[in-house]
């Protein structure tokens, strides 16, 4: 028992040490030399390989919009999203009385329109760029029980409003919307952002099927029918207003994230001696589902993942980068040791070369490595982001691209190396046919994520939320398979063993 405690001492320092640290003194340093530690290096090599995913876990806090075709990848993808609104709680609502266009408890609008607010920070390709993009009605409220992946359509879920009877709105828009005066576009918090107006001519049936003048009165009319339904986000979705799919239909060219959309009936009221022109405001927020429906070009994708030499990883929702981790080779001639530390780094290789081999400098089309990437076992990347986890440095583990070294490093992996060998020694004692039946069992994936962070009482940035990467994405990755061109990565070992008198 006193060993293990040192033992688990020991790999505490070993993470807090400087790389200088000679290892043949630190053990000597900790305890006394009747149960000296003595510490060993090791390498083993590591192969990775691109799979193909697809589909992944679509619900985020952000959702994106475009088409474009990646230059380095020749990856074609799109990208759709369908969006509920979460209303004010309790909102202030004009009495109906004072309502200007009120004729018999019949109230009309002044107009009534969706804002779109992009973000900036997550835009690809020439904001000059026209795309086509249609609106359409949810027909009902989506289930919020069920996990909703990027390949979720919601024509194939029957959920879209095509009655006629509906909202079903086409618009052309670029980011740069220049019919906006430069006095707005020039100022300092300006964020770009298109309006996109129902038409107050244009009769609408709702669901129940009632019939109003238009959207916005219906929207108004229906607070005073009822204003139980605008008292939270799931009345309201569920009586008001289901959602809207916002769809591609043409162009190519820019992809952006959405950081805001606002659906906003204006109406004016008097108390008798003033006009006042008011809002009723509802947005798109964490508390609502917002899902991003991805389509990628799964032939190129597939064709890519054939590439031995290397591994990608590509979002939204392409690509992987599988590792296969010796985990009896590490551990062979070990067997009594502990594994104190296991350190292994992913080496990006630049996507931008000429003719002649040599690496061009990135350009306003290059697409950008992930942030931030998550390492899981296989078995695992999908149940991770529906079961909500976090990274604990023990089963799974983060790494924050390092820009200057151009790589990912992941300083001590031990405690997953360790995971998988007393899983694999635990289950074939029980079954000699498990391995066979469990291919993935030393199999880990490193897959792009967002990583949400907040601030703790004591000041320092904690890990809220973790969620699959919805933005575009790229990066090759030295390693693939040594027997078919690619290059080995080496996982660094160190172990202990006591030498007890």
């Amino acid at each position: 028992m006193k060993n293990k405690i040192i033992v688990g001492m020991t790999a505490c320092v070993l993470a807090f040490s400087a790389c200088t640290e000679e290892t043949g003194t630190l053990g000597g340093s900790l305890i006394n030399s009747a149960d000296h530690l003595n510490m060993t290096k090791g390498t083993q090599m590591v192969t990775t390989r691109s799979i193909p995913i697809g589909a992944v876990l679509s619900s985020t806090s952000q959702c994106y919009i475009g088409r474009v075709l990646d230059p380095a990848t020749e990856i074609a993808v799109t990208c759709n999203f369908m969006s509920q609104f979460n209303m004010v709680e309790n909102p202030e609502v004009a009495p109906m009385e004072n309502i200007m266009n009120h004729y018999g408890g019949v109230i009309d609008t002044d107009s009534c329109e969706l804002r779109i607010y992009f973000d900036t920070d997550e835009l690809y390709g020439d904001t000059l760029t026209a795309l086509k993009m249609r609106i359409t009605e949810l027909n009902g409220p989506v289930d919020e029980t069920k996990n909703v992946y990027t390949d979720f359509d919601p024509k194939d879920e029957d959920l879209l409003r095509l009655d006629g009877k509906g909202i079903r709105i086409n618009r052309m828009f670029s980011i740069h919307d220049q019919s906006l005066p430069d006095s707005l576009r020039g100022t300092s918090n300006f964020v770009p952002f298109i309006r996109l107006m129902f038409d107050n001519d244009t009769p609408y049936t709702s669901l129940d099927g009632k019939s109003y003048k238009n959207y916005g009165t219906y929207i108004l009319q229906r607070y005073f029918e009822n204003k139980d339904y605008f008292k939270n986000a799931y009345n309201f979705i569920r009586h008001v207003c289901p959602g809207f799919y916002f769809e591609i239909t043409d162009g190519i060219g820019v992809m952006t994230g959405i950081q805001e959309i606002d659906l906003v009936v204006y109406y004016s009221s008097t108390d008798g001696t003033t006009v006042s022109h008011n809002m009723l405001r509802s947005a798109a927020t964490e508390e609502v589902l917002q899902a991003t429906t991805v389509e990628n070009d799964m032939e190129r994708v597939e064709e890519l993942a054939q590439d031995k030499t290397c591994s990608f990883m590509k979002t939204p929702a392409a690509m992987f980068t599988e590792v296969n981790i010796p985990v009896l080779d590490i551990m062979k001639g070990h067997e009594n040791d502990s594994l104190l530390s296991a350190s292994i780094t992913f080496q990006r290789l630049n996507e931008w070369d000429d003719d002649k081999g040599q690496v061009v400098p990135a350009n306003e089309y290059t697409i950008r490595p992930p942030k931030n990437v998550l390492l899981i076992e296989r078995d695992s990347m999908f149940t991770f982001f529906e079961n909500k986890l976090l990274p604990d440095d023990y089963s799974a583990y983060y790494s924050t691209f390092d820009e200057y070294d151009n790589q990912y490093e992941f300083s001590n992996i031990c405690h997953l190396v360790m995971r998988m060998y007393n899983t694999y020694k635990k289950k074939v004692a029980e079954d000699p046919n498990w391995v066979a039946e469990h291919p993935n069992w030393n199999k880990a994936v490193l897959i792009p994520i967002d990583v949400v962070t907040t601030t703790t009482s004591s000041g320092t940035e904690a890990v809220s939320s973790v969620h699959n990467d919805m933005s575009l994405t790229s990066a090759r990755l030295i390693g693939g398979d040594p027997e078919k061109g690619g290059t080995p990565i080496k996982i660094n070992l160190i172990y202990g063993q006591f030498n007890v008198k």
